[in-house]
């Protein structure tokens, strides 16, 4: 299977590959997100692949407190990071995560 920028690749060996469609992790990411909706409203969420090898998050939305922006930023990636850990048991690596509020 090629990657085409529409997926991330977890695993590659001798047996084959494995990847997992931009769409399943945008639908990670939001449900990683799920608990922080009452401080921050998340407008927009848009994953892609740059060079094949860095996966790039664009999370846009409203701040419910900015004076918290930057504890809600940590706890964001946080949950974010946790979750796709979790979810695709991959050690989050090469990942940016990019915020406009």
């Amino acid at each position: 299977m090629n990657n085409n920028f529409n997926e991330l690749i977890i695993e590659s060996n001798h047996r084959g590959t494995i990847a997992v469609s931009l769409l399943t992790i945008k639908k990670i990411i939001l449900y990683a997100i799920r608990d922080l909706t009452h401080q921050y409203f998340v407008d927009k969420v848009e994953c892609r692949m740059i060079d094949n090898s860095l996966l790039h998050i664009y999370i846009s939305g409203k701040v419910i407190a900015k004076e918290n922006l930057n504890d809600l930023t940590v706890e964001i990636n946080e949950a974010i990071m946790k979750e796709l850990s979790y979810s695709l048991q991959i050690k989050p690596k090469n990942i940016s995560i990019a915020y406009h509020h």
